[in-house]
């Protein structure tokens, strides 16, 4: 590194003279832990032909110019570009490809001030409709649990303790009915067909998500709220079941359970980004507006994956109630 013709570039050379002197010193004092394969870089770089251009003309104005200067060449200014792209990777300037009828120019922006945007808090009218349909639906589970429980303190525990079993079912279809539990149902199958996303800050000036891990409480959780779905299918399959209802019901209920639990845990959802750079320009040279991607945090296929397996345990244990009835046939 030549700091003389570096500094040569700048209009207050002795001061860079001074600073760029002061970094060299203490630059040489480092011991170098890790390999910079600066080559590569410096061919991505100039592949993509990244710069800074200039409109330039004479005093009278009129015979315009333009200059261009690459990030990196074989001249003191690549120092300058080094700096760029470091700015570049910190987020503080943009590259922007635009291209032309005549040609293309790759130009890095100057240096922009980072806008904090603040987190749209406003929710859609179905998140809010569920969310209260939800919560009346866990209002009336637990007034009726309660009551339950104050009449059984009031009798002295005389009941048959098998009837708790079927709290679910009865109460349920009487106090809520059928559409309510459908919804609570569905809605614990999109809770686990989504990924569990944390904002961490691995430094001070980057944030980044992570993914959760789901506990294995929630999961069960979780998974109890999904057969909701069952019981209102049983319900409507008890026409064509009979009494077989209160043998494979519960059953199936219990497969299904313990399969949406293993899946939760083994093999959780994953986030899907979608990288795709998309810049419109406003007013032809006002300003360039630009998208940089999606990102999913649900998957619909994992939805679908839940509901099959709810069929399949459903099918199960009426084949296994099935398969129990018939030997004992005449």
């Amino acid at each position: 590194m030549d700091v003389s013709d570096i500094c040569n570039l700048q209009a207050t050379s002795r001061v860079c003279h001074n600073h760029l002197e002061a970094v060299a010193q203490f630059a040489t004092s480092l011991t170098q832990t890790f390999s910079l394969d600066t080559f590569s870089a410096t061919r991505a770089i100039k592949d993509m032909r990244v710069g800074i251009m200039r409109f330039a003309t004479n005093q009278d104005g009129s015979d315009w110019t333009l200059l261009q200067q690459a990030l990196h060449d074989d001249t003191s200014w690549s120092f300058y570009g080094w700096a760029y792209l470091y700015d570049w990777v910190q987020g503080t300037h943009e590259v922007v490809s635009f291209e032309g009828d005549a040609g293309t120019l790759v130009l890095i922006s100057t240096a922009q001030s980072p806008i904090l945007y603040a987190t749209n808090s406003t929710v859609s009218a179905a998140t809010r409709l569920i969310y209260f349909l939800m919560a009346y639906t866990s209002h009336v589970l637990g007034f009726v649990a309660l009551s339950c429980l104050g009449g059984i303190l009031w009798h002295g525990f005389q009941m048959d303790g098998t009837n708790l079993f079927w709290f679910n079912r009865i109460m349920g279809c009487i106090w809520l009915g059928r559409p309510l539990l459908l919804v609570r149902g569905i809605t614990a199958l999109l809770i686990l067909s989504t990924t569990q996303l944390a904002l961490v800050e691995p430094t001070p000036s980057q944030t980044r998500f992570a993914c959760v891990s789901r506990s294995w409480l929630g999961s069960m959780v979780l998974a109890g709220e999904a057969t909701w779905v069952l019981y209102v299918g049983h319900d409507f399959l008890a026409i064509a079941a009979d009494r077989r209802t209160k043998l494979y019901g519960p059953l199936s209920c219990l497969v299904a359970w313990i399969a949406l639990v293993v899946t939760d845990v083994v093999w959780p959802v994953q986030p899907a980004a979608f990288l795709s750079r998309q810049c419109t320009a406003q007013d032809m040279n006002q300003s360039v507006q630009c998208s940089s991607g999606v990102l999913g945090i649900g998957h619909f296929g994992r939805c679908c994956v839940l509901l099959m397996l709810m069929g399949i345990a459903s099918v199960v244990a009426m084949w296994t109630d099935v398969c129990a009835v018939l030997p004992s046939l005449p």
